[in-house]
This record gives structure tokens, C-alpha cells and sequence, in this order.
């Protein structure tokens, strides 16, 4: 199934000549138009269907918190990837900039059925200030979970610059 529903409530009540609001939660676990249905059963009014046109579009990367460290040192931060099925399902990792960031991981991990991994990413800088080569895009990609990804940004940290002025003698 390319989608999970989330109900409120599977039942709904509509007293006699009144309308009520039913509240379905769609979660597409791929990108692209589908079709789903709704249907509601009533002993005294029978049936009543409805066709939903589904349309999942490639999220946008979440942007995680600027990343910070001294040329010739770096940051860790951890980049948690859940999976909310029952079974096992493999991510595959891509990322875009490999000369600043580390994966301290496979390029395909398991993530147990309702559970999760943190995935370690390291910062190396390599020169002052922030710029697009401090700056990665995270893709996961799986066949069960679908596709998300991250940006990363890292900066040098402020450095204490120490200047020894002399000055000559009178």
C-alpha cells in the first residue's frame, strides 16, 4: 500500500438533519497521484463512497540546526531516521558533499520495524566563514518508507585571532 490512513475515530455519528466533519489523515510513503476511497455504512441509509484523487509530491528537505567548529577540528550531530512500520525496512544514504561531511555509517542501514537509528554526521571545515561547500544535502531513500532528506550547513567557528604589535622605541 503506498499510503497509511490515520482515523480519528472509526465510527461517526450524524443526528437527523445535521452534517458532521470527518477528519482523515493521509501519509504517503511515495511521491506521485494515486486513488483511494472512503466509505461509509449505514444500516438505515446504506452505503456512501468516496473517490479521493491522492497527490504526494517529494518533500522539502528539513533543514537542521548550523553546524559550528575551529578550522582543523569538527562537530557531530546525530540525524534520526524512524521507521513507524512493523517490518524491517532498508534506507539508502546519499550524500552531496563528502569533502566537509562524514557519515560514520553504511550507505544502507536497517531501521528496525517501529523503531529508529541515529545516524552520526560529522562537520570538517576547511576554510573561514559559511559557503555552499559547507553545505550537504542528506537523501534517504526506501522502498517501504519512501524518500526525505536534510541540509546540513556548517560554519568555522569565531577564532580568537591573537595580533602581538611592537612598536618601536623613542
Amino acid at each position: 500500500v503506498p499510503w497509511r490512513w490515520g482515523f480519528s475515530d472509526p465510527t461517526v455519528s450524524v443526528g437527523p438533519k445535521t452534517e458532521a466533519c470527518y477528519e482523515i489523515l493521509y501519509k504517503p510513503t511515495f511521491i506521485g497521484k494515486t486513488a483511494g476511497k472512503v466509505v461509509f455504512v449505514s444500516e438505515g441509509l446504506g452505503e456512501f463512497w468516496y473517490e479521493l484523487k491522492l497527490n504526494a509530491e517529494k518533500p522539502r528537505p528539513v533543514s537542521l540546526p548550523q553546524m559550528s567548529a575551529e578550522l582543523g577540528k569538527s562537530e557531530t550531530t546525530l540525524i534520526p531516521v524512524r521507521n513507524d512500520l512493523t517490518e524491517s525496512c532498508l534506507v539508502h544514504i546519499t550524500l552531496s558533499n563528502t569533502s566537509h561531511f562524514v557519515l560514520h555509517s553504511q550507505r544502507k542501514v536497517s531501521v528496525p520495524g517501529n523503531g529508529k537509528i541515529d545516524l552520526e554526521v560529522t562537520f570538517l571545515p576547511s576554510s573561514l566563514g559559511t559557503s555552499d561547500k559547507h553545505t550537504c544535502h542528506i537523501e534517504f531513500s526506501s522502498p517501504q518508507l519512501g524518500e526525505w532528506s536534510y541540509t546540513l550547513k556548517g560554519r568555522v567557528s569565531d577564532q580568537q585571532l591573537w595580533i602581538r604589535s611592537t612598536s618601536p622605541a623613542h
